[in-house]
């Protein structure tokens, strides 16, 4: 019977750390992680959303500098292969610097996609080296229509420590 218990106590422990660690990637380097949501009928391209990436550690930001990623994440079931968007940044002199960017295999920039759970993550670098100042902000809007953006499950901004 203790053995039993023990098994299944380690069992436990083992499946929980499994689902603390999956998923999480690189998180020593990731200085800050937000995604925004969806419509399950598609992303309208009047639909902009808006990212202020700032680490939660406001001590660490100076003097170093990130790489800022754009993150996609897909149903494995969107046939969606490429995403052209406009992505907007502004920095602390509200300077604008408007591209348009095709994010996917084949598209603009580092890709990668990796695929878990049923849910396709593809990240394109943004920018290899940003230093982040007061009122930076990124705004992203898809330049399809929503009926061809359904499946897309949600976007973010990551910034990884250099």
């Amino acid at each position: 019977m203790t053995n039993i218990i023990g098994k299944t106590l380690v069992f436990i422990v083992a499946a929980a750390a499994a689902v603390a660690t999956a998923g999480c990637g690189d998180t020593k380097r990731t200085a800050y992680s937000r995604f925004e949501k969806i419509p399950g009928e598609g992303w309208r391209p009047d639909d902009v959303v808006a990212f202020e990436p700032w680490p939660l550690d406001s001590l660490e930001v100076a003097g170093n500098t990130y790489t800022m990623q754009l993150v996609l994440r897909y149903s494995s079931r969107c046939r969606l292969e490429r995403l052209p968007a406009a992505v907007t940044v502004e920095d602390a002199d509200r300077t604008l610097r408007t591209d348009t960017l095709v994010i996917g295999p084949g598209g603009d920039g580092s890709v990668s996609v990796r695929e878990k759970y049923g849910v396709r993550e593809v990240t394109a670098v943004l920018d290899p080296r940003v230093s982040l100042t007061d009122g930076y902000a990124v705004s992203v809007s898809p330049l399809l229509d929503p009926a061809r953006t359904a499946g897309l499950l949600s976007v973010g901004i990551r910034l990884l420590r250099n």
